[in-house]
């Protein structure tokens, strides 16, 4: 029986302030107008009990927005304080994996992070593209790093903090339109296939905030939170370009509300340009396919018909794997569920996932399964027999 979307989402005020929070940390260090080619590392200029002090008190932030939430949700959820505890010990391993299997198995790799982001801070759009305009996950581990004068405890914080709000907002979103036990399985699958979704990739730091947005937006968009959704679209976009999925996504569940919703959408989509165009603009960014990834389309590269970018034998399994692994294996129960879903989340499944599918195939490569994380939530949540929330919100009146 679908939960019903009661406390924890009469509080728009928490979630606003959450995202305003974001945005500053996350973009007040980039600035600075001293910032265009002279960022570098910030020196240790704690020593000692100073250094160790710094640490605590952004581990002791991050815990305090924790338990912020876990107040928030307990009148909905008598265990939020061990729900959250749990998901901060899974983000905690599986930040770990990422730090052994990823951030420190290659020298190369690390090498290639930090030169990755002095590139970013410092605007250099030739060899940092596409991540120069995905500049918020930066500037949060930025703040982090003026804080403690420690990259790479700031890199971990970071990663931590985001992986367990992705999976929190995974579990939200899952038992708003179907279950608790259907929300605690989608949880599980996204700890079980995170070491395959991290295997080919070199650790840049986009995914966990884009994720944990990417999640946040499924649960503003079936409520028809405007603003909430409005402003996790923008800072989504910050983040990765992808976002800018939610808007058809957004009309899609919506479509039934007439010119309301299409009014909305074109809101959405207002906002989606402005973000998308805010990092690029001045920097002689020009709309071809080339500025999105640095390497054009690559519809050709991950079919194997391209002359130029090669799909190595080797890798042709795990090209292709990933589908069913991160896709195809929900897709016989989503079926078997598929009369008894709601049409609004039929909708939405159709529109989201081939989107964010497709946005692989055109602009990365097919084994970054990563990229299908997102997708994960609303999956497991169909293949569960979700309905939407309980109060009909695509017919109601739009709250913030």
């Amino acid at each position: 029986m679908t939960e019903q979307p009661q406390a924890s989402r009469s509080r728009p005020g928490l979630a606003l302030a959450g995202l305003c929070l974001i945005a500053i940390i996350g973009l007040a260090p980039l600035m600075q107008p001293h910032r265009a080619g002279q960022e570098t590392w910030v020196t240790h200029y704690h020593e000692g009990w100073q250094e160790w002090l710094a640490k605590v008190i952004v581990i002791a932030g991050m815990t305090v927005s924790l338990l912020v939430r876990v107040r928030a949700d307990r009148p909905i959820d008598r265990h939020a304080g061990r729900t959250m505890t749990l998901f901060t010990i899974v983000a905690a391993a599986m930040t770990i994996y990422h730090w052994i299997t990823v951030d420190t198995a290659v020298k190369s790799t690390s090498e290639w992070q930090r030169a990755l982001y002095l590139d970013v801070l410092n605007g250099q759009k030739e060899s940092a593209i596409p991540h120069v305009f995905r500049p918020l996950p930066y500037g949060f581990v930025r703040s982090l790093e003026l804080i403690t004068g420690d990259w790479w405890f700031s890199c971990v914080a970071y990663r931590w903090f985001f992986t367990t709000w992705f999976l929190w907002a995974s579990f939200d979103f899952v038992r708003l339109v179907a279950s608790r036990h259907a929300a605690r399985l989608a949880v599980a699958v996204l700890f079980l296939l995170y070491p395959l979704s991290v295997r080919y990739y070199g650790g840049q730091l986009t995914d966990p905030l884009s994720h944990a947005l990417f999640a946040l937006s499924l649960s503003y968009l079936v409520e028809n939170r405007l603003l909430l959704l409005g402003g996790t679209l923008i800072l989504g976009i910050l983040a990765k370009e992808t976002a800018v999925i939610l808007v058809p996504a957004y009309l899609a569940y919506h479509w039934r509300d007439g010119w309301k919703s299409l009014a909305a959408t074109v809101s959405l989509a207002a906002l989606s340009l402005a973000a998308f165009l805010a990092p690029r603009l001045g920097t002689g960014w020009r709309p071809d396919f080339g500025s999105i990834n640095g390497a054009g389309l690559m519809i050709k590269s991950n079919l194997g018909m391209s002359a130029g970018i090669r799909l190595h034998s080797d890798m042709i399994v795990p090209n292709y794997l990933p589908l069913l692994l991160f896709v195809g294996i929900f897709l016989p129960f989503i079926a078997w569920q598929w009369r008894s879903t709601d049409g609004r989340l039929r909708a939405l499944f159709l529109v989201f996932v081939p989107l964010l599918f497709a946005s692989n195939l055109c602009f990365g490569w097919l084994y970054e399964s990563r990229n299908y994380m997102p997708a994960i939530p609303l999956l497991v949540a169909l293949a569960m027999g979700a309905h939407a929330p309980a109060g009909d919100p695509s017919l109601a009146a739009c709250e913030c």
